[in-house]
């Protein structure tokens, strides 16, 4: 997939589901199902990833660190531009029209971001680079579309305790 442009989550009632959609810079776009128990894993390990890398950006040594370490938390889960509409115009589906079912995700932290792998339940897998920045704009899609699902998943930030992640793996 080319750079990443866009991403839209929404909640459909009847499908009891998450319609993640996700564009990228040549005009293709690619269309997901996230269940409950994916949605689930997806926000603990994007919490993790977005704590490590707050955890990184927050000198030891200096009064207040935990302030400061919640306030790189919201930073990072804050970027991008949410007040612009989902650009509906037609795109290229080289997955087809219809959303594919996730089955697993796998994420990676790299220098500069996350790799998501997505693994797709008819065996396919898509995979996504993330920036630091995307990653903390998706987790913050993902929270607001869990709270209008009202799924009751814990949206809480995790502990900051020991926050090590190297690869997290939902299946």
């Amino acid at each position: 997939m080319a750079g990443i442009n866009q991403i839209n989550a929404a909640y459909l009632p009847a499908e009891d589901r998450l319609l993640l959609r996700i564009s990228s810079q040549a005009g293709e776009e690619f269309r997901f199902w996230l269940t409950r128990r994916v949605v689930a894993g997806l926000l603990a390990a994007f919490g993790r990833t977005v704590d490590s890398w707050a955890e990184t950006m927050t000198p030891d040594d200096i009064p207040g660190r935990e302030v400061l370490r919640d306030f790189k938390r919201e930073q990072l889960t804050s970027q991008g531009d949410f007040s612009r509409a989902y650009d509906q115009d037609d795109k290229i589906l080289p997955l087809g029209e219809a959303a594919v079912l996730v089955g697993g995700v796998n994420i990676k932290l790299v220098a500069d971001g996350a790799v998501l792998n997505l693994g797709l339940a008819d065996g396919r897998n898509m995979r996504l680079q993330l920036s630091i920045r995307l990653l903390g704009g998706f987790h913050r899609i993902l929270v607001d579309s869990a709270r209008k699902a009202e799924w009751q998943i814990d949206l809480s930030p995790p502990a900051p305790e020991g926050v090590s992640v190297v690869s997290s793996v939902i299946q």
